[in-house]
């Protein structure tokens, strides 16, 4: 029998981060790497996955995440099989943290709109998911599962090393990101709108 496919992206010079999430894989699952040796776009490179992959469903998870307890797969297949019309099911509300995905529901929505970059990327899938009459059940409404280890992503990471953290990726591309996704979404006054400015502050006072 063929096992499920668990994808990572990977892209920087954290390769210890990396390493320590594909030893936390239960032997069951068949890691691939996504690497890319520059950073692009974050749905470009789901895009990619789903044009590649060759399986029913598969699984997609940060790579500076590490699984403590792997009962969390079969929580999130059990949810996945028990919701009627699921397009994908995910572990948390960070909704690409551990992730499975239906492969072809993900195909006839289109996958990713690669309009966005590396943000709102995951809200405009739920509601478009939404749209097309599928679903997406949540194991856990928190941000950290206690099955997953994600709260030291940040401090595994040089805060100076901008270039390797891809936080100047990120500074560059979230306001286009933030412009198109409300601009896209404005029409159905789904998404209320927060100040960016505002937002960004907010966002650099989370700690690290």
């Amino acid at each position: 029998m063929k096992k499920i496919p668990l994808y990572f992206n990977y892209v920087g010079k954290y390769p210890n981060l990396l390493d320590r999430a594909i030893k936390s894989i239960p032997s069951r699952f068949e890691v691939r790497v996504n690497h890319n040796n520059e950073p692009i776009p974050f749905t470009k490179c789901l895009n990619k996955i789903l044009n590649e992959v060759d399986t029913s469903i598969w699984f997609f998870m940060h790579y500076d995440a590490e699984i403590l307890d792997e009962s969390i797969f079969d929580k999130v297949i059990d949810q996945y099989l028990l919701t009627p019309n699921a397009a994908s099911s995910t572990s948390c509300d960070i909704t690409d943290l551990l992730v499975l995905f239906d492969t072809e529901k993900m195909k006839y929505l289109g996958g990713w709109d690669e309009n966005l970059k590396n943000s709102y990327m995951d809200l405009d899938l739920r509601q478009r998911i939404y749209d097309n009459g599928f679903s997406q059940p949540i194991v856990y409404n928190t941000v950290n599962p206690k099955e997953i280890n994600h709260k030291d992503a940040s401090s595994l990471r040089n805060p100076n090393d901008r270039e390797n953290n891809l936080t100047n990726v990120y500074d560059v591309t979230f306001k286009q990101d933030y412009d198109y996704f409300y601009k896209k979404w404005e029409h159905r006054e789904i998404f209320e709108k927060p100040d960016y400015n505002t937002l960004v502050d907010d966002w650099n006072k989370i700690p690290e």
